[in-house]
Parts: structure tokens; sequence; C-alpha cells
């Protein structure tokens, strides 16, 4: 009966030490995992501010005030190598309405990329 209540309780003990453990490593392996997503997140973050600041420059270096009403539009657009992409094309565009269908375009596809673009369907 000792010998049996022994084992029992070494069982129970083991699980309890099990879980505990378990819960543990789970916790410091969220942390880990958190912070390395914070540090990827922020320095994605950190680039996309960078080229939408250096898009605003060139905005309004080119055009004036008047484009830089364009950002908020722009200010849409996630996708880093688009937004380097439209920062270069600045150079080479020669209106206005030259680079907003420029990058537009991005928008468009970075829309669509995402799933954001709803259809309309017609009344029936």
């Amino acid at each position: 009966q000792a010998w049996e209540n022994g084992i029992q309780q070494g069982i129970q003990d083991g699980i309890q030490q099990g879980f505990q453990n378990g819960i543990q490593q789970g916790i410091q392996d969220g942390i880990q995992q958190g912070f390395q997503n914070g540090i990827q997140q922020g320095f994605q973050n950190g680039i996309q501010q960078g080229a939408r600041q250096g898009i605003a420059l060139g905005i309004e270096l080119k055009f004036g005030p008047e484009g830089l009403a364009l950002m908020p539009e722009i200010g849409r657009i996630q996708d880093i190598q688009s937004l380097n992409t439209i920062h270069n094309g600045l150079r080479s565009v020669e209106s206005l309405d030259e680079f907003q269908r420029m990058y537009r375009g991005y928008l468009e596809k970075e829309t669509e990329q995402n799933g954001k673009r709803k259809t309309i369907q017609p009344n029936t």
C-alpha cells in the first residue's frame, strides 16, 4: 500500500513538474519570438518611414506643396520595394499627373494583393 502511494505521489509530482517546466519554456519561447517579431516589425516600419520621407521631399522639391497633397494616398503603400521604385521614379517623371499614374499602379497592385479591393455587385 505504501509502495503504491509512493508511486502515485511520484507520478503526480512528475506530472506537476513537467507541467510547470512546459509552461515556463512556453513563456520563454513566446517572449523570444515576440522580441524577434518586434525587432523585425520596427525595422520594416523604419525603412517604410524613411522611404516615404524621401518621396515627400522629392515631391516637394519637384512639384511644390501641391504635390505633397498626394502623400496620404502614397502613405497607404506598404511594400518597401514599391516605395523605393516610386522614389526613384521621381527622377524621370515630368508632371504631377505622370507621377500619379506611376504610383497609383503600385497602389492598385498592392490593394489587389492584399485582397482589400471590394467588388461592387450590381443590384438585380
